[in-house]
């Protein structure tokens, strides 16, 4: 899924790009992102690359779009997990592993 806006002093439009998974999936198992999340991480770089390759094909979608995996959910995450989330946010670029509890609250935000 894709969304666009756009700021409106400067009429800059801006992207973010999400993948979503599973909202029952763990997102680590053993200390180590699972193999779905690293999935999803990898083809958000991928479209990166490819929308570097091409930067004609589109007119305003670049590869500095933000990148969100949704997976999980907040209270199914085990002890500790939520900190093993934000140290591997940490370390991603451009990219972000968050659950559903997230998106949810995101989208309440913007319709209050």
């Amino acid at each position: 899924m894709c969304v666009r806006t756009e700021q409106l002093t400067t009429g800059q439009a801006e992207f973010t790009v999400l993948q979503l998974d599973r909202p029952s999936r763990s997102i680590f198992h053993a200390g180590s992102p699972v193999a779905a999340v690293t999935e999803r991480i990898d083809e958000l770089q991928s479209v990166r690359r490819w929308l570097e390759a091409h930067p004609t094909h589109t007119v305003e979608l670049d590869s500095h779009f933000r990148g969100f995996v949704v997976t999980g959910r907040r209270s199914t995450l085990p002890p500790g997990e939520a900190t093993n989330i934000r140290t591997y946010n940490e370390e991603l670029i451009g990219t972000s592993v968050r659950t559903y509890d997230w998106l949810i609250e995101a989208a309440i935000a913007v319709l209050s």
